[in-house]
């Protein structure tokens, strides 16, 4: 067991973590560390710099700088940075160019209490074209000694606003990732998205719908807007939002769609409700991906009422 003397100074411990980290840690555990002071671990609490380390042992802390292959909390290599889409559905494009010249900063490490004294650390460091980012992840959790790890990984998402929460669906862990997809005028959609733990780590699978198959990865807008003209006058707008419920069965996706109907000829007049829908589709784990067994509320609205004639059913 390699461990840092209690006359270590911390700077030093956070220089070289794995001198600091146990490579034989309790069953259950990937890894331990013992970095913490005797305050940090009274408080359970660290800087944002001593959790860089832990999360991103690839960044280097003084010229902050990523070094080598993207690594994990217990030092395993985590993912070809960008270039990783083995959970990506055939036919359904991933964006892999990196940005060119992004800098590591400590503004891409986000903090999530989670459970109990549970932390989930997302060094999300390297930016995507795509406006998504990519890092490693770690489940931590504070003892007495100091930092115990038992989930590690890499994942790609929007780090924008980022909320984080654990559930499971049936016996696997999955966390919920919500954050914000902002274009460069700074026009933001909310973003759901579910990555399981499976075996230790924080790994994306696709998603699967009944009757479809593949459909592409566990990410969802929770809100979307459609107008579409139904003829010469009637204008028809479809809103969806959606939630993420945490239940004691699992994750279930809940869709609201309202439909109004307005008349281009007087832009004065408020829209007349036409349709409202809601639906429930629970998330299941199975055969190695998440799957969706119902269809889509949204594709369905769109479908049957985009073409219907506004006079003819709705406003006369």
């Amino acid at each position: 067991m390699n461990q840092c003397s209690r006359s270590a100074a911390l700077a030093v411990c956070l220089l070289a973590a794995s001198a600091c980290r146990n490579d034989r840690p309790r069953p259950g555990v990937l890894c331990s560390f013992n970095i913490a002071s005797e305050e940090e671990l009274a408080q359970k609490s660290l800087g944002p710099d001593a959790w860089m380390s832990v999360v991103s042992p690839s960044v280097d802390r003084n010229s902050m700088t990523r070094t080598g292959p993207l690594r994990d909390s217990c030092g395993r290599i985590a993912v070809d940075v960008g270039g990783d889409t083995s959970f990506a559905c055939p036919g359904v494009p991933i964006q892999t160019s990196l940005v060119a010249g992004d800098r590591v900063d400590l503004r891409d490490l986000m903090i999530a209490q989670v459970e109990n004294d549970r932390v989930v650390l997302w060094a999300a460091t390297d930016e995507l074209a795509g406006g998504e980012a990519i890092g490693t992840i770690t489940l931590a959790q504070w003892t007495d000694q100091g930092i115990d790890v038992f989930a590690a990984g890499a994942i790609r998402g929007y780090r924008d606003g980022a909320r984080v929460r654990l559930h499971k669906v049936g016996p696997v862990p999955v966390m919920v990732l919500e954050s914000d997809r902002c274009d460069p005028a700074r026009k933001c959609t909310r973003v759901g998205q579910f990555v399981p733990i499976l075996g230790g780590t924080f790994r994306e699978v696709g998603l699967h719908e009944t009757g479809k198959g593949c459909v592409g990865r566990a990410q969802f807008d929770l809100t979307r807007e459609l107008e579409v003209k139904v003829d010469s006058r009637w204008l028809r707008r479809f809103r969806m939002t959606r939630n993420i419920d945490l239940v004691d069965g699992g994750i279930v996706l809940t869709d609201l769609v309202v439909v109004e109907d307005r008349d281009a000829s007087n832009p004065g007049l408020p829209a007349t409700p036409f349709r409202r829908a809601t639906a429930s589709r629970p998330l299941a784990f199975v055969d190695g991906h998440l799957e969706l067994r119902d269809e889509d509320l949204w594709e369905r609205v769109v479908r049957d009422y985009g073409s219907v004639r506004g006079p003819a059913e709705g406003p006369g």
